[in-house]
């Protein structure tokens, strides 16, 4: 299979040093690239970070990863451009038929791109299936629950460390581009909320949340996709800082105090087409304005 790693990066170098030396010591290898934000920001000149945080971002990806390729922005574009450019390299001009995307706040499990590229290659075919992530439920799990569910695969909440195909990608992209042309010429902290939430509306989604995250899951089910994962933990996210977390959350959720799952082999079940159908249906249906 012609997969490859997007890491998502901005400011947060012990973040992303964290996720780079669990990724290094994972059981497959890819071809590995850093989609690195700037600075300044393009269009509103505005400060974002120290440039030195940018640097040793860049120089912990390839003390981890020599072989790997930076893409380093010169300047701020924020993460909606981000995602767009890491797509369209990989899809557009590297042909990958799948690309893994980990942002710095992610921190996968030793087996973690094994277990999405068992599940890619049984699932490819089925296109209800937009994006594959093993991160696990969003909610705190005991190991026993995880024994009795451990091949089950279930409708996935969080979009973190998850495979997107070129083909998906391809179905989900015209849906997407209506958000994308709301926020492609602005900073993304100054993105028009009102817009977006018009755009919501419009496409009958009764929600306020204007992150291009929200807007990719949009898209998705507009194309006929849902969110799968698995019914493990396989990962943990460490963002305690963020534009969208802060410490009091981080530290009051469930956040890596569940057990991390170990497979002895990779038998996932796969949900049939009828019941991918259904919680399509569940999902517009939860959703209409």
């Amino acid at each position: 299979m012609n997969v490859c790693i997007c890491l998502i990066s901005f400011n947060r170098p012990n973040y992303l040093k964290q996720t780079l030396e669990a990724l290094a010591k994972n059981t497959v290898q890819l071809d590995t690239y850093l989609v690195q934000d700037g600075a300044v920001n393009k269009f509103s000149g505005r400060q974002c970070c120290l440039e030195d945080d940018i640097y040793k971002c860049v120089d912990h990806f390839y003390n981890f990863f020599p072989h790997g390729v930076s893409l380093a922005s010169n300047q701020n574009v924020g993460m909606a451009l981000q995602y767009d450019r890491a797509e369209e390299w990989c899809f557009k001009f590297n042909n990958y038929e799948a690309v893994i995307f980990i942002e710095d706040d992610f921190v996968p499990g030793p087996q973690y791109i094994e277990i999405l590229l068992e599940i890619y290659k049984k699932t490819k075919n089925i296109k209800e299936i937009g994006t594959i992530t093993a991160y696990g439920p969003d909610r705190f799990m005991m190991k026993e629950e995880q024994v009795v569910n451990e091949f089950s695969l279930e409708i996935a909440t969080p979009s973190w460390g998850y495979l997107l195909s070129r083909n998906r990608w391809k179905e989900r992209q015209p849906f997407y581009q209506s958000y994308l042309d709301l926020v492609k010429n602005v900073d993304y902290r100054e993105r028009p909320q009102e817009d977006i939430i018009r755009w919501l509306k419009g496409n009958r989604f009764n929600m306020e949340c204007s992150s291009q995250d929200a807007a990719h899951s949009v898209a998705m089910v507009l194309a006929g996709q849902v969110k799968l994962g698995t019914s493990t933990r396989n990962a943990y996210y460490i963002g305690r800082d963020g534009i969208h977390m802060d410490p009091i959350e981080f530290d009051n959720g469930y956040y890596g105090k569940d057990h991390m799952w170990k497979y002895n082999s990779l038998d996932f079940i796969v949900p049939s087409q009828e019941w991918l159908g259904e919680q399509l249906r569940t999902i517009r249906k939860a959703a209409r304005v």
